[in-house]
């Protein structure tokens, strides 16, 4: 078991190494001792080691302080040797901790300690656990101290309705479906584990279902935005205005690539290979949890390397694993709706520079140059089963599966180019292998 100085540089290093599956590994602090990490390949997690007593019989307890991607070194460092203070006492932590949630049920369980119950209980992404922390947070914030078995069918209308009407021009109708989702989930997790402290389920009802039984979920129109082929220049000259190279590049890749923008915003130098020209999506990234690749095109390989010239220009710490880095060269980079605020006024800009009476923009989000590489592709007559390919589609009950199962990376690759000399030819960059000049 390897020891190390446990801190933000470290963590860095660790993380380019994850064990496989169902394997795992221990970091040990050389500085305090039972402080610790260990490393699965879903991710890391401080913990602490120690017996709980000084005897020889006594228990040896290891105990969880927190994830390193919510606890800063420092941070866990503290809780580390207070916690390891407490069992040189005596003090059982996990068996404290088990008595604690007890208590919380009797008492009655808030919302806030269900969520972190059921967080605690699922190995979820980190995407997935942002995601759940912003929605909770921002939607549900004012239920966060309530007891569960207080929330009524009647609060939940009250509250969907609530917040459907609460979004920008009033229509927070995808947040609010959302937020009643995650709630319905919560429940459903405190039906199956918790009970009243007399053997009796703590919850035996969820309120949530009310939304089903009276139809009110509200209707979703779905997103079909794309960047017209007639708009594409407009876009790309907006783009190439834009202060950050890396926000540049971005949403290039997006729009030359078709991934989703998790996917682009999390790649990594390692999932590059140059050589044979190809891009590799782990499992991790995939949105169907299936590893798959993809052909890097000239474009592609041009950005590549524009983002490691700048990386090392940058003197970017070398540890960080992630193309698109994130602020001061830290982790990855998140949504940039700003730069996409800023290429709109662009657009406006430039346009009205050829038509001072032309006041219009360009409406885009990052997601929607997907949806314009596909729809570029289908223009193309690009077959179905390798658009999906290309696109990372799960086929399931797909007619076509048969034949997507057995497309390899190469036989899309002239499929891939095809698409990206198009939207060069419609940006009017020059031909050939893509020179971007910021």
């Amino acid at each position: 078991m390897p020891e190390i100085k446990i801190s933000a540089t470290s963590i860095s290093k660790i993380q380019l190494k994850l064990p496989k599956a169902g394997e795992r590994e221990f970091y040990w602090d050389e500085d305090l001792k039972g402080f610790g990490i260990k490393a699965l390949n879903t991710g890391l997690t401080y913990i602490v080691q120690k017996r709980a007593g000084s005897g020889r019989d006594s228990k040896l307890v290891r105990h969880v302080i927190g994830k390193t991607n919510e606890l800063s070194a420092k941070d866990a460092r503290d809780l580390a040797a207070e916690a390891l203070s407490n069992l040189r006492k005596g003090i059982d932590l996990n068996l404290t901790k088990q008595q604690e949630l007890k208590e919380r049920e009797v008492k009655g369980l808030t919302l806030a300690h269900a969520y972190d119950d059921f967080k605690a209980s699922k190995e979820l992404r980190p995407r997935t656990t942002e995601t759940y922390d912003e929605n909770i947070n921002r939607t549900l914030k004012d239920w966060l101290d309530l007891p569960l078995t207080t929330i009524t069918p009647e609060m939940i209308l009250k509250k969907h309705k609530q917040i459907s009407t609460a979004g920008r021009n009033g229509r927070g109708v995808g947040s609010a479906n959302q937020a009643m989702r995650l709630l319905r989930v919560i429940f459903n997790y405190v039906m199956a584990t918790k009970s009243n402290g007399k053997g009796k389920p703590l919850v035996t009802e969820n309120p949530v279902k009310i939304l089903s039984q009276l139809k009110s979920w509200n209707t979703l129109e779905p997103r079909d935005t794309v960047v017209q082929v007639d708009e594409l220049k407009d876009w790309y000259d907006a783009v190439m205005t834009l202060e950050s190279e890396k926000l540049q590049d971005f949403f290039l890749f997006l729009i030359f690539s078709g991934l989703r923008r998790n996917e682009a915003m999390r790649l990594q130098w390692s999932h590059f290979d140059t050589k044979a020209k190809v891009l590799t999506i782990p499992k991790e990234l995939s949105k169907t949890k299936k590893k798959r690749q993809l052909p890097l095109t000239d474009v592609l390989l041009t950005i590549y390397r524009r983002r490691k010239a700048e990386t090392a220009k940058a003197k970017i710490v070398s540890t960080n694993p992630y193309v698109f880095t994130g602020m001061h060269g830290r982790s990855h980079l998140t949504e940039p709706k700003r730069g996409v605020g800023k290429v709109k006024e662009a657009v406006t800009k430039l346009r009205q520079e050829a038509n001072p009476k032309d006041e219009s923009t360009i409406e885009w989000s990052s997601h929607d140059l997907r949806r314009t590489y596909a729809t570029v592709a289908s223009k193309l007559d690009i077959s179905y089963y390798k658009l999906k390919y290309l696109l990372g589609h799960s086929v399931g009950g797909d007619v076509t599966g048969k034949h997507y199962a057995q497309v390899t990376v190469d036989d899309v690759r002239e499929a891939a180019q095809e698409i990206a000399d198009y939207l060069k030819k419609q940006m009017k960059i020059k031909s050939g292998l893509l020179e971007i000049t910021g």
